[in-house]
């Protein structure tokens, strides 16, 4: 009422204010469109919430460390014993300790103004909500850059839609690349800001968030190469300005003291040296031009006199010095993908990518399942594809307007294409710059054709025509592709973690005494931790790869060699060892880090296909890919004969092998073949999940022992617990036994 009245006297009436208020409406057009694009990333994001659990594996080790903190006054455990058992790690391997206590600050935060939420409820939301604080500032980052509106909501969009961000940045994914990266986006915004603008305030801002993101997530030292990147080839262009001083030097200092004095960095990185050179670069520049070192007509040949001098410094004394020869092997690591290590090698994440994964990660055929859009609309309207029109469009207005801060997302995305195919799980690098590049591209052509002679002479509706028709229809198909793409892909991400799991961990924590030790195979120690409340010998953090060869090598040593290990058990203070549904398929990796590189050994899985009646006997047909394996079994479900292995070529089987031996609990049962028929070594077994072919260098091993046998013969261990998938073996060693 006061508001109306304070109208009234103003003078302006219904009318006016009607006009007033469509007039507020139209001209902050762009803000709604904002606020809708982060009100959808944060609503996609949300919906794996539905399933109440955390996702994958990594994100259970940090929510049992904030558990607790939350009930020892923020603190975290000086040695945790839950992990590596029984020696367990220090807290100097915990990694960013900031991931730890800037979740944990932000729930109390929550709680104090009334939020009635558990923990675990929130660290699922979690990773949602810094995802969509993300596309906020990602909006404000590429407007900053492109100083267009259009740009900024166009990156809004592609980064709330883009699958290879909205992976990590989904609810449940508790884990360090959702605060990290988000923090790294608002650094990366302040610091863009700060150049533009030549403020030191706005600088200090992005040194802080630098340290925030570095503080919570290792990958966020990724800034460093991108500043120093684009500060350098400005530098080396002859584009110096006094901007690099005041907005570049604070967040490569805030880098280099927060890798070196928080993050307990030992010796030079190869991160600081980079960070260094670039600061000392701009320093020195800036000095001799402000105090006259050299003469006005030799500063554009300074910068790159002085990288001539660098280089040569660091390539000869790097044949004498071996910190030096050690900064060219990091520098020649970061452009040629080096062989990674055997255990690394096995990782499924630590691959190389491929254009192909670049590809995946950013298309919109997820939205196939919706829209059902042609293949070749399919293609165009891919994020993938929209940051190469966009690169090739930034590198037209650098040409054409010397724009030379425009290249900064382009050196960005160059630089996170480069990270993909180093390692195929650092697809997350990949999302921003992706997404500006694409959101810049989308601009550029709207700009493009709004600028034709024809369109700007049409006034009102009648700039709806036969030229604008089909650029709605366009710009509407790829905001509809990619919105669908968002939701299709989040609405089909869930928790690994299943109800035979919750059974196993279940028994583990009610059934088992406390701090009983589980041996297992490293993937799923953190639930062992966290969901079972019991110490494991090996998890995902793989900080002691000593273990994981030791249990690699145990896994494929002879089962009739079981006593040789006791030794072993007892220093490792084993209590329990955990069988899962997913180990054969990982026999592989076992046995390459067993002979460190050297071998690599295979289980065949199958699953049935086909039966064929024959007379008093049903041969049941199991399949994987072109290899096929016959099963006789008989009228009372016993197996009735020799398995037959052969390969399919279309219709046709060609090679029939005969299996002899069938691996079951009763142990290893032989068949008899028929005569002159092809004996083919090693065994097949049946599992709830599948018949497995397996090798003769697997057959007798302790894996297929425990894995398909339940121990049989072996001494020391009995069956506790068993629901098909998972099977848990007490250990009780006992040396009368041999």
């Amino acid at each position: 009422m006061r508001f109306d009245k304070l109208l009234k006297r103003l003078g302006i009436g219904e009318k006016s204010r009607l006009e007033a208020a469509t007039n507020f409406i139209l001209r902050y057009w762009w803000l709604w469109c904002l606020i809708f694009i982060v009100l959808f990333s944060f609503w996609s994001r949300m919906l794996p919430a539905k399933y109440g659990e955390l996702q994958a594996l990594d994100p259970f080790y940090a929510y049992r460390m904030n558990l607790y903190m939350l009930e020892n006054n923020l603190q975290l455990p000086l040695h945790d014993n839950m992990r590596y058992w029984p020696d367990g790690i220090g807290i100097k391997y915990y990694g960013p300790l900031l991931y730890f206590y800037l979740p944990v600050v932000l729930y109390l935060v929550f709680v104090f103004f009334g939020a009635g939420m558990t923990y675990l409820e929130f660290a699922i939301m979690y990773p949602a909500l810094m995802g969509a604080v993300s596309v906020f500032f990602i909006f404000w980052l590429a407007r900053e850059i492109f100083d267009d509106n259009k740009a900024g909501l166009f990156s809004a969009l592609f980064l709330a839609t883009v699958p290879g961000y909205l992976a990590r940045t989904s609810a449940g994914f508790f884990d360090k690349e959702a605060t990290g990266g988000t923090f790294m986006l608002i650094a990366l915004f302040l610091f863009v800001r700060a150049y533009k603008t030549n403020s030191w305030k706005l600088s200090l801002l992005s040194a802080a968030f630098v340290f925030l993101a570095m503080g919570s997530w290792g990958g966020a030292q990724f800034i460093i190469y991108i500043l120093s990147v684009f500060l350098l080839f400005k530098l080396v262009i002859n584009q110096y300005s006094v901007k690099m001083v005041s907005a570049g030097i604070l967040p490569l200092l805030s880098a280099i003291l927060t890798q070196r004095f928080f993050l307990g960095v030992t010796g030079i990185s190869f991160e600081q040296v980079v960070a260094s050179i670039t600061v000392c670069v701009i320093l020195i520049r800036f000095a001799a031009e402000k105090y006259k070192l050299v003469k006005d007509e030799q500063l554009p040949y300074f910068v790159p006199g002085l990288f001539v001098v660098i280089i040569l410094f660091v390539l000869l004394g790097s044949m004498f010095i071996d910190p030096l020869w050690n900064i060219v092997q990091r520098g020649i690591g970061l452009i040629y993908i080096q062989e990674k290590g055997f255990i690394g090698a096995t990782v499924a994440e630590q691959q190389e990518g491929t254009w192909g994964d670049v590809t995946s990660r950013t298309t919109i055929t997820y939205s196939r399942s919706i829209l059902g859009l042609p293949q070749i609309f399919e293609t165009l309207f891919s994020i993938w594809f929209l940051f190469i029109v966009g690169s090739l469009a930034i590198l037209y207005s650098v040409y054409k307007e010397r724009n030379w801060t425009l290249l900064l997302p382009l050196f960005w995305l160059v630089m996170s294409i480069q990270t993909v195919f180093f390692m195929v799980r650092l697809v997350f690098f990949l999302g921003p710059p992706s997404a500006v590049m694409a959101g810049y591209a989308m601009a550029f052509m709207l700009n493009k054709f709004s600028g034709l002679e024809y369109i700007k002479r049409k006034e009102g509706l009648k700039k709806i025509n036969i030229l604008s028709i089909p650029v709605i229809a366009v710009v509407s198909l790829v905001v509809l592709s990619n919105l669908a793409t968002g939701f299709v892909f989040t609405n089909s991400v869930g928790p690994s973690y299943n109800s035979y799991w919750d059974q196993a961990m279940n028994y583990l924590k009610t059934e088992t005494p406390v701090n009983s030790s589980i041996l297992s195979w490293w993937d799923f120690g953190y639930w062992f931790q966290t969901k079972g409340e019991r110490p494991s010998i090996a998890d995902g953090g793989n900080n002691n790869g000593t273990v994981n060869q030791q249990i690699a090598q145990w896994y494929v040593a002879d089962s009739t060699n079981w006593t040789d290990y006791r030794w072993w058990y007892k220093g490792k203070d084993v209590d329990y060892i955990l069988m899962d549904y997913t180990l054969p398929g990982k026999y592989g990796a076992i046995s390459k880090i067993a002979s460190r590189g050297d071998t690599v050994i295979g289980m065949l899985q199958m699953q049935q296909s086909k039966t064929y009646p024959q007379q008093n006997k049903t041969i049941i047909e199991y399949k994987a890919g072109q290899y096929a394996v016959w099963l006789p079994v008989s009228s009372g479900g016993q197996i009735a004969g020799s398995p037959i292995f052969m390969i399919t070529q279309g219709d046709q089987y060609v090679g029939r092998n005969y299996i002899t031996d069938i691996c079951t609990v009763n142990g290893i049962i032989r068949t008899e073949p028929p005569e002159n028929g092809n004996v083919m070594p090693g065994c097949v077994t049946i599992a709830p999940y599948g018949l497995f072919y397996i090798p003769p260098e697997a057959e007798f091993s302790i894996f297929t022992n425990l894995m398909f046998m339940d121990g049989y013969g072996i001494p020391d261990v009995k069956k506790v617990f068993d629901n098909q998938l998972i099977k848990i073996y007490k250990l009780e060693i006992n040396e009368s036994i041999s």
